[in-house]
């Protein structure tokens, strides 16, 4: 796919992609690692250096309802506080340009974590949106300054999801990178909401779900010094876990999808996925 301005974000804030997610089975539950993207304009940035308070919001929820309120918008990342929720928030700062994608983009990006301990969900879904931070006006309504959401789902009904998606423009056969809408016969078009402007409609492609892997704890025991056995589980980086083996999803699952697709990186962009 070519990257262009539409993946960087045309909206009123740059969108976010969750392009990997790795889930590692713990003893006392799961570790998410959640590989986050965001892109910008070499020469002339958008957002990087440029907006201040840029964040990143991201949620890990669980609860059914909630995920639907989510994907249906009757509910906003701005109702989850950290603290309150699994959710995370992180300046853009913290992002890493990882590559040059073509001639005139880069692609930055970030490793976030999450410990669900104690806890074996049915259902996960990660969302994720910039926002703006600190605006403080007397009205809250004009405090939720968000931009796009991405969603994935992980978990659904206890398997892993195997299924993912993407968009594409039939009149090119171009793959799309942006928010999109669903209009009331089913289809979709590009933008996160239908406005008089003119826009696109887009196709959507199911496809197995490669952004998700899942790493099963193997039986292995060591013996302590009082020849107790005891279960090996230790990360020995951010990405790995200590006698942990990769399976592929047990089950397919066919879900619909939500948010904002992730770009792929076009060959001899400098950064392999």
């Amino acid at each position: 796919m070519t990257i262009n301005e539409m993946t960087v974000g045309m909206e009123n804030l740059p969108n976010v992609f969750i392009n990997k997610i790795q889930v590692h089975e713990k003893s006392n539950g799961r570790r998410i690692v959640t590989q986050i993207h965001m892109y910008d304009n070499r020469e002339t940035p958008s957002w990087k250096g440029r907006i201040n308070d840029l964040k990143v919001k991201i949620s890990y929820v669980t609860d059914k309802q909630s995920i639907l309120d989510l994907n249906s918008g009757a509910a906003s990342l701005f109702d989850y506080q950290v603290g309150q929720t699994r959710t995370k928030i992180v300046s853009v700062n913290d992002f890493a340009g990882t590559a040059r994608v073509g001639s005139d983009f880069v692609l930055y990006s970030l490793n976030l974590e999450e410990d669900i301990v104690n806890f074996y969900p049915k259902n996960l879904n990660i969302f994720a949106a910039c926002f703006i931070d600190g605006l403080s006006f007397e009205n809250p309504m004009f405090d939720k300054f968000y931009g796009p959401m991405a969603a994935e789902r992980v978990l659904v009904g206890g398997q892993i999801n195997s299924f993912s998606s993407y968009f594409y423009y039939p009149d090119t056969n171009e793959e799309y990178g942006g928010p999109v809408h669903q209009k009331p016969d089913g289809t979709y078009m590009e933008g996160s909401v239908h406005t008089e402007a003119p826009h696109k409609e887009v196709a959507l492609v199911l496809e197995e779900n490669y952004k998700i892997q899942f790493f099963e704890m193997q039986e292995t025991m060591m013996s302590t010094p009082s020849g107790v056995p005891s279960p090996m589980d230790q990360l020995t980086d951010q990405n790995t876990l200590q006698n942990a083996v990769y399976v592929p999803p047990p089950t397919q699952t066919l879900v619909a999808p939500t948010g904002v697709p992730t770009p792929s990186v076009p060959t001899g962009g400098g950064y392999s996925s």
